[in-house]
C-alpha cells in the first residue's frame, strides 16, 4: 500500500487519486530518446491495484498508468508542484534552477538561501521544499542530483533517490501534479538515458508497493535556457 512506500505504516488512510508527473529536458535533441525510454515503460500499462473492498470494481478497470510526452516550458507550466534540478547550496544560477529562480522572483533564491544557512548544504539524492514564488505552483521542490564524474560510478543510485525524494514530498504533501525536469542532464554531464531510468525505477518500486492509485503523465521541454 501507499503508506508503506512512504514508510508511515499500514494504519494511515490514504484518498485514492490521480497524481500527474511531468518531465522536462533542457535539450531539444533528447526528445525521441527521452520517448522511446518513457513510453516503452508507461504507455497504456495498468496500475497494479491491490484487491480491497474499499476500491469500486469499475473503478479497478479503468486504472492504468499513462505517460504523455510533449513540448514545454517548466517555468511556465501549472502544477502543484514544480521540481528544480538544485545543487547542495540551492545556489540557482545555472540551468533550469537559473529559469525557475528568475521566473519565481527574489523570494525563491531568498528562501533557499535561508534554508540553506539553517540546516546546511542538501546532500545528493535529497529533495526540500520551499515558496514557488511567481510560478504557477504550490511549493518549489529542490532535488539535488550527482554530478557526472563526481559521483564515483554511482549517478543512476543517487539519481533514483533524488527523483524518490522529490516525488516522496509531493505525496505526503498531498500534491495532484508535479512537473520534474531531467535531473542532472543539463550542466551536471549525467547521460540522459541514466536520468529517465530513475524515473522508471520509481514507478517500478510504486506498483511493486500496490499504490492505490496514480497516472503519470510526463512531458518535455525543448527550450534551451
Amino acid at each position: 500500500m501507499l503508506g508503506k512506500f512512504l514508510g508511515v505504516g499500514s494504519n494511515v488512510e490514504i484518498e485514492l487519486r490521480d497524481t500527474e508527473l511531468l518531465l522536462f529536458t533542457l535539450c531539444s535533441d533528447k526528445l525521441d530518446e527521452i520517448e522511446k525510454a518513457v513510453l516503452d515503460k508507461f504507455k497504456e500499462e495498468k496500475v497494479d491495484v491491490p484487491d480491497c473492498s474499499a476500491v469500486p470494481s469499475e473503478l479497478k478497470e479503468k486504472l492504468e498508468s499513462k505517460v504523455l510526452v510533449c513540448q514545454g516550458d517548466i517555468t511556465k507550466e501549472h502544477a502543484d508542484a514544480l521540481v528544480n534540478a538544485a545543487n547542495e547550496d540551492l545556489d540557482h544560477v545555472g540551468g533550469v534552477a537559473a529559469a525557475l529562480s528568475h521566473a519565481g522572483g527574489p523570494q525563491v533564491q531568498e528562501e533557499s538561501s535561508a534554508l540553506v544557512k539553517q540546516v546546511g548544504k542538501i546532500p545528493t539524492g535529497d529533495a526540500v521544499v520551499t515558496t514557488g514564488g511567481n510560478l504557477n505552483c504550490y511549493k518549489l521542490l529542490h532535488a539535488v542530483g550527482p554530478v557526472q564524474g563526481r559521483a564515483g560510478g554511482r549517478e543512476r543510485e543517487l539519481l533514483e533517490k533524488a527523483v524518490c525524494s522529490a516525488l516522496n514530498l509531493a505525496e505526503m504533501m498531498e500534491f495532484q501534479s508535479i512537473a520534474i525536469p531531467c535531473i542532472s542532464s543539463g550542466t551536471y554531464g549525467v547521460p540522459i538515458r541514466v536520468c529517465t531510468e530513475a524515473i522508471v525505477a520509481w514507478s517500478t518500486i510504486v506498483q511493486t508497493v500496490n499504490v492505490d492509485i496514480i497516472s503519470v503523465f510526463i512531458m518535455n521541454d525543448k527550450k534551451q535556457f
